[in-house]
């Protein structure tokens, strides 16, 4: 968490049009993840874990986790802007740029969930939920 902290310190102090492509990014997810950790703090009581790595037969990346008594919940975040459309399993922006579904991505994700879990013997349901933040609207 020390260094979502540290990169979102960054967003509203550094000139983005400066950034590489990647790098900003990098930064946009940051501050999407962000928005939902600090959510998720409020809740009470609530165990959940951040940025997991998982490398079982395929390395993934899961933003949060959360585990109940009957299910493992699974919380993919994505903070785009703009406009989208999904045209032959892929987002197309408003400026005609083409990115890959997070269903991908989340197909993967649950693969190696399943398979860690299978693993340590826990017989949990999986419960993906893929959100969209935009902070123009918190």
């Amino acid at each position: 968490m020390q260094n979502i902290v540290y990169f979102t310190s960054l967003i509203n102090r550094i000139d983005k049009s400066s950034l590489d492509s990647q790098m900003a990014t990098f930064l946009k997810g940051l501050e999407g993840e962000a928005i939902i950790y600090q959510k998720l703090k409020l809740i009470n009581h609530l165990p959940f874990l951040y940025n997991i790595e998982l490398n079982i037969n395929n390395r993934v990346q899961i933003d949060f986790l959360v585990v109940s008594d009957d299910y493992v919940y699974h919380f993919e975040i994505k903070n785009y802007s703009g406009d989208y459309y999904i045209k032959n399993d892929q987002f197309i922006n408003d400026y005609g740029s083409m990115f890959y579904t997070p269903f991908q991505q989340l197909y993967r994700a649950n693969n190696e969930l399943k398979l860690l879990l299978k693993k340590c013997e826990i017989n949990r349901e999986i419960k993906t939920i893929l959100i969209f933040t935009n902070p123009l609207l918190l």
